[in-house]
């Protein structure tokens, strides 16, 4: 006896999973390299030895990120792969535990920035168009080592634009330890730097109230600066142990968030071309 019924709805469901078994073949060799990290290592010119993973796309797009200031990378990992699958290479630096330094905020400004230039030419000698990307006290031995590199003489010259073509930066931390109540100052690389920064700042945080203050900061030395602020979530909301629920979403969203921030920063070189990437939801 024939059901014809049930045989049209097998039929019917068999065609849907070969549909779904071609695509997942099919996929791009950019989706299926981004879930597997290569683990590299890194000699400074001072002797330390930097890890990092390499999340690699074949785009001509490379993103230098000093990862994990508390020491919780998921969220991170899986923002570096949402990169990586739209066509943007990651690599993931682990810059603190090469030097031997304790997890302090002064820790982050021990980083010579002689290697952290070096850093940046390493990550720079095959012409892939570079971006750099960090969190609160991680930015600081970034933005010592962009200093260096832009105070060499071809540069300051004008002989040469600046090659770092970017930076995304999530609550960076630049201000200098001082008592209470005392004046407000920066690092001084903040305004001794030129960057194209997409600046992104939660809006429970301490430094959401001097944000005018750091962008004028930032832009006193030559850099452009645009801020898109993260409304219900503190610093480092996707490394915290408590996080809100709120925070937890918005922490799985990090890639998406971060990668629209950097297609802003992209859209103003489009020679080099932009990876598209379906759109995330705008952040009021």
């Amino acid at each position: 006896m024939k059901f014809p019924v049930f045989n049209e709805l097998n039929r019917v469901l068999y065609g849907m999973l070969v549909s779904l078994l071609l695509l997942t073949a099919l996929g791009s060799s950019q989706v299926q390299a981004a879930a597997h990290a290569q683990n590299k290592r890194w000699e400074s010119p001072s002797g330390a030895v930097l890890s990092y993973s390499v999340y690699p796309a074949q785009g001509r797009n490379r993103v230098l990120w000093m990862g994990a200031e508390y020491g919780e990378q998921r969220y991170e990992q899986a923002a570096a792969r949402y990169f990586a699958a739209h066509g943007v290479e990651v690599w993931l630096v682990d810059s603190l535990s090469a030097y031997d330094l304790p997890d302090l905020r002064s820790s982050r400004d021990k980083v010579p920035a002689s290697d952290m230039k070096a850093l940046l030419q390493f990550a720079l000698h095959d012409g892939k168009k570079l971006y750099l990307a960090g969190a609160g006290t991680n930015v600081i031995p970034l933005l010592n080592g962009v200093q260096l590199l832009q105070q060499e003489p071809h540069v300051r010259k004008g002989k040469s634009p600046p090659k770092i073509s970017g930076a995304v930066l999530i609550y960076p931390d630049l201000v200098e330890e001082v008592d209470t109540g005392k004046a407000l100052h920066f690092l001084p690389a903040t305004s001794h730097v030129r960057l194209s920064v997409a600046l992104l700042q939660p809006q429970q945080s301490p430094r959401f109230w001097w944000l005018d203050k750091l962008k004028d900061a930032l832009q006193s030395g030559g850099s452009k600066v645009h801020v898109t602020i993260l409304p219900g979530v503190r610093d480092a909301f996707y490394e915290r142990p408590n996080q809100s629920q709120h925070e937890l979403q918005e922490s799985r969203r990090l890639g998406a968030t971060m990668f629209n921030a950097w297609r802003k920063l992209a859209s103003d070189s489009p020679a080099h071309g932009i990876p598209h990437a379906p759109a995330a939801r705008p952040h009021p």
